[in-house]
């Protein structure tokens, strides 16, 4: 599941309902650890059909409110001034790849061998 520290953040920025939509699939990806939309609907505990769950997803995780520069950028901001003092050092990785018409980006920090990334995708 989702850190408390995370948990106290988003219930600022989601509403209820909303916050336990972004925690199941964040549950399901923890123990299915595969991203594929169609295998997180088949398991999401909805009792609506299959392909209804998967447009839920879909519908979901593109909420103008799950942004990254309204959302993800000021939790991470707010992570890394909680957690480092100023000098410290943070490795920070940045890759790029182009898939068909989209570039997308991914900007990672590394601490305490754990990853935290953020992707941004142009088309």
């Amino acid at each position: 599941m989702l850190p408390l520290f995370y948990l106290d953040y988003l219930k600022t920025y989601l509403p209820s309902s909303e916050l336990l939509t972004l925690q199941i699939p964040v549950w399901l990806l923890q123990v299915n650890r595969q991203v594929r939309i169609e295998r997180l609907a088949s398991s999401f505990p909805y009792l609506i059909k299959c392909e209804s769950r998967r447009k839920k997803i879909q519908i979901f995780l593109a909420l103008p409110r799950l942004s990254l520069s309204l959302l993800w950028f000021p939790l991470i901001k707010k992570i890394i001034s909680s957690q480092f003092k100023k000098g410290d050092r943070l490795i920070i990785t940045i890759d790029r790849t182009q898939w068909k018409a989209n570039n997308i980006s991914m900007v990672s920090v590394i601490w305490k061998k754990r990853t935290a990334c953020a992707e941004v995708s142009s088309a």
